[in-house]
């Protein structure tokens, strides 16, 4: 019985199973070789007891130049319009892997910075958690609405 078996045929057929094996490696590690040469930011934000908490994430193992990071309402024309911001770059700083900058406000700061702007008392708010790089990549995140009052 085995010597009715072509092994020229099961050779064969090993060579062509290990090429598209080799093949599909070789797209494998091309694909996560080009995907981690970007950046990656996660934008986590957390609103309990009057505190509004924000922090940027980078997510990958490449340093990312933040130019401003923080709260965030959009106007009439779709842009973000910013509440209160920081600004990293004037201190040189990067976001490195799983590094972190964190923002918060309370809710009575938050409310006085959007009174001061064009907002009256009674309105609602749509706040969002934003960050800019410097190549002018920006990430948003929709946090929640907030009633506008005067606080004492």
């Amino acid at each position: 019985m085995l010597e009715q078996i072509n092994w020229d045929i099961v050779s064969a057929i090993s060579n062509i199973v290990l090429s598209a094996l080799t093949f599909i490696g070789l797209m494998i590690t091309l694909y996560f070789s080009v995907r981690n040469t970007f950046y990656k930011l996660e934008l986590a934000h957390d609103v309990s007891r009057g505190h509004w908490k924000m922090k940027v994430i980078n997510k990958r193992n490449i340093p990312v130049n933040l130019m401003i990071y923080g709260f965030a309402y959009k106007n009439n024309q779709n842009r973000y319009i910013s509440i209160s911001v920081e600004y990293p770059l004037r201190n040189n700083s990067k976001l490195e892997w799983n590094d972190a900058f964190r923002h918060s406000l309370t809710e009575s700061e938050m409310s006085e910075l959007l009174l001061s702007q064009k907002f009256k008392e009674g309105d609602k708010v749509q706040v969002y958690a934003c960050a800019k790089t410097q190549d002018g990549k920006m990430y948003a995140n929709k946090i929640k609405k907030l009633w506008l009052r005067k606080m004492k």
